[in-house]
């Protein structure tokens, strides 16, 4: 298992933090079949919502709110079982964002499958639109 761990993420843009796995150590990223659902909360309104999409390369989704965020974007990222080629990739995600610390609060729990049982062994973030401007992410592997 994978595990990202990303501290003070922004932006150049509003954006979404994506990941795409590569089976052929990174030379091509899969860009199709990926399966995501996300749910997120909204402290400043109390509004929720849930988002479920086929995509062209989003194993995780992270929706950040834009490049107006003032402390960045935290969270965890576990791609399960990459090494499995009898297996499909599957991912989760737990984020949480704060523009000001009390009028925008969000946080976020996603969900993916990549739907091609291949090896992984290569992935990248990327945003959606714009540029990662900052932030620190760190990967750590756990040997079970």
């Amino acid at each position: 298992t994978y595990c990202i761990v990303f501290t003070d993420a922004y932006a150049s843009t509003q954006h979404s933090i994506s990941v795409q796995v590569s089976p052929d150590t990174g030379s091509s990223y899969d860009t199709s079949g990926y399966y995501y659902m996300r749910h997120t909360m909204n402290y400043n309104n109390g509004s929720q919502s849930i988002t479920n999409a086929i995509a062209t390369g989003q194993l995780i989704q992270i929706n950040q709110h834009g490049a107006s965020l003032v402390t960045g974007g935290n969270g965890i990222i576990y791609i399960y079982s990459p090494a499995n080629a009898s297996s499909k990739t599957m991912g989760v995600s737990y984020a949480l964002e704060c523009s000001d610390g009390t009028n925008y609060i969000r946080h976020q729990t996603a969900i993916g499958v990549h739907d091609t049982a291949e090896a992984i062994d290569a992935f990248r973030i990327l945003p959606s639109t714009g540029t990662i401007n900052g932030g620190v992410f760190t990967l750590y592997g756990i040997v079970h």
